[in-house]
């Protein structure tokens, strides 16, 4: 059987109207490269500050030109950007560290040097200590502004892996065999448009720092342990690594942004699920900030065998504190952030609800993958909406920012009531 990617390639944000030529996604073998299911449109946003039309998406491929610009050292006055964790309550309890801390979700960590780059550009940031699935560094890349209100982070998507013959003989994941450098980082980085845009006054995250994630551990941006794999030419270790390397991105990027109004994690397929997974990661990280989620194709579904259980035990995942259940069913981390991550906190899920995609790596039709995100949407917590459409394609956004829902909405509009904090923002979908 085929092994299918999770959103190979950069999907382009706010991409025009039209169609990408079919519903199936591209196969899993060759995960390094592809050219994704993004349409690179014309679309627009009308309005004062003119268009947000996206551009072309390109694969994950292990080279390509990058612009030259190196990695960056933290200035004299690193020290200076720390958060400040609050100070020890004695027996009074917890100690708020911000206005956005959650005492039930502890997340100790240390800001590191704040990273200096030049403002409006993608600069490359090196991480020696990161890893990508091969063992080697990999690193971000950033695109800051003067006073930044927000942060914007883009996490990669393409593909899993959690056995040998997935993560060795298919290579059913990006970047699997790849060394993931400053080439490839800005490259990928260069086809981010439309909210990834300073220049736009229509976009609502203009003013935003933007931050590219790429993906290169196979476990959608979650695992933290090294996993031997017994392959056809003897065993072989995959660094899942990508929950490790998210932290190892946040203490420096809380060092960089510590006055930030507000996060928002976003990313298609795994890195769809990477923004999820991580939620509380990053709004532990940042107790000042509010951290809102943008999910695209990363569906919340639970496989009909233990194959969940199996990749948190191959990737070592990490889990929520007080979530034992969320390592045995996917469904259950959306209850639990409802609980811990409310209001005024926006969750948003989009997807087609028979992706077939979603329905290779997790064995489920059509129809069950169908039902089960209605019967998530009926019990999703008040600040989790979820846009839906009918059909089997992967990925709404590289489907086309207009694309409308049975209901008459249209995914942009309702995009942009996420992003402006619009009270009527709802449900949307069949």
């Amino acid at each position: 059987m085929r092994r299918w990617m999770l959103g190979v390639a950069i999907a382009v944000w706010l991409a025009g109207c039209g169609d990408d030529g079919g519903d199936d996604a591209p196969a899993g073998s060759g995960g390094a490269g592809g050219s994704g299911g993004a349409v690179a449109g014309s679309g627009a946003v009308s309005g004062a500050g003119g268009s947000m039309a996206g551009g072309g998406s390109s694969g994950a491929s292990s080279g390509g030109s990058g612009g030259g610009t190196p990695a960056l050292d933290a200035g004299p006055d690193a020290s200076d950007a720390s958060v400040d964790p609050g100070e020890d309550a004695g027996d009074a309890g917890p100690v708020s560290r911000g206005p956005f801390d959650v005492p039930a979700l502890p997340f100790p960590i240390d800001p590191g040097e704040p990273i200096v780059a030049p403002d409006l550009q993608w600069s490359f940031v090196a991480f020696p200590e990161a890893r990508c699935a091969n063992g080697t560094p990999t690193g971000i890349a950033i695109n800051p502004i003067a006073n930044a209100k927000g942060l914007l982070v883009f996490m990669q998507g393409g593909g899993a892996c959690w056995d040998a013959t997935m993560c060795l003989v298919d290579h059913s994941s990006v970047h699997l065999d790849d060394t993931v450098d400053e080439p490839v980082v800005l490259s990928e980085a260069a086809n981010l448009s439309g909210l990834f845009d300073h220049t736009n006054d229509a976009n609502p995250f203009k003013d935003y720092a933007y931050v590219y994630m790429s993906y290169c551990t196979g476990d959608l941006h979650i695992g933290t342990k090294q996993t031997r794999y017994e392959g056809p030419n003897g065993p072989e270790t995959v660094h899942h690594h990508g929950g490790l390397n998210v932290e190892l991105y946040l203490e420096r990027l809380i060092a960089t942004f510590p006055t930030v109004e507000r996060v928002v994690v976003s990313g298609i397929s795994a890195g769809g699920y990477g923004s999820t997974l991580n939620w509380w990661r990053y709004q532990g990280a940042f107790p000042n900030a509010r951290v809102d989620v943008l999910d695209d194709a990363g569906l919340i579904v639970d496989a009909p065998d233990d194959r969940w259980s199996t990749m948190v035990e191959a990737w070592g995942m990490a889990l929520p504190p007080g979530c034992e259940a969320c390592g045995t069913r996917l469904s259950a981390f959306l209850p639990y952030y409802g609980e811990h991550l409310v209001a005024p906190r926006r969750y948003a899920l989009v997807g087609f609800l028979a992706d077939a995609v979603i329905g290779q790596y997790f064995g489920l039709t059509g129809d069950q993958i169908g039902d089960q995100l209605l019967a998530l949407r009926d019990t999703a917590a008040d600040n989790q909406k979820t846009f839906f459409l009918s059909g089997a394609q992967h990925s709404i956004i590289g489907e086309g920012a207009f694309t409308m829902a049975s209901d008459g909405s249209s995914f942009l509009p309702w995009l942009l009531q996420l992003a402006s904090d619009d009270a009527a923002w709802d449900h949307a979908g069949p």
